[in-house]
């Protein structure tokens, strides 16, 4: 969250993030007028972006490598990733966020941050799937139990 908060929230927010300290969400630091002028676009909401780019884990594999594959072509910014998932030549208004020092060890801080806030609950509802798959058992077992008792002296023939 730490390097979320020093260098992406200038522009970027979260608004469908929630925890004690932003209650509303968490707003960019620059007014929507500056980015719209400063990029040309206003930059995406980051709080479902690893649900929308990818299943699993494939969504924060694509913010690291979005994160670290910047290079400078014919006096433009382009990006790997970017090229790959637009099917254009790579051409992105955003300019590398991260400075170079420690750049894959926030790179991959961020991805884990953004992969948490798409889903903040999957792990409760992971450990919770187990229980409700120990009780459908237990119960289709019951079940059946009681269907064979019922019917025992039933229709033979």
């Amino acid at each position: 969250m730490k390097v979320f908060m020093e260098s992406c929230r200038l522009c970027h927010s979260l608004k469908y993030y929630r925890d004690r300290a932003h209650p509303d969400g968490i707003k960019p630091l620059m007014d929507e007028a500056g980015l719209k002028e400063g990029f040309g676009v206003v930059p995406p909401d980051l709080s479902l972006i690893t649900a929308a780019r990818g299943r699993g884990t494939e969504g924060a594999r694509y913010i690291y490598r979005l994160l670290t594959t910047y290079y400078e072509e014919d006096g433009l910014t382009k990006n790997r990733a970017f090229a790959e998932w637009t099917g254009g030549d790579g051409t992105i208004a955003m300019p590398p966020p991260l400075p170079e020092d420690g750049l894959e060890s926030k790179a991959q801080d961020v991805a884990a941050f953004l992969y948490y806030v798409a889903d903040p609950k999957e792990a409760e509802r992971e450990r919770l799937g187990v229980y409700v798959l120990v009780y459908t058992v237990v119960m289709t077992i019951l079940l059946y139990l009681v269907y064979r008792r019922v019917w025992k002296g039933g229709k033979k023939g």
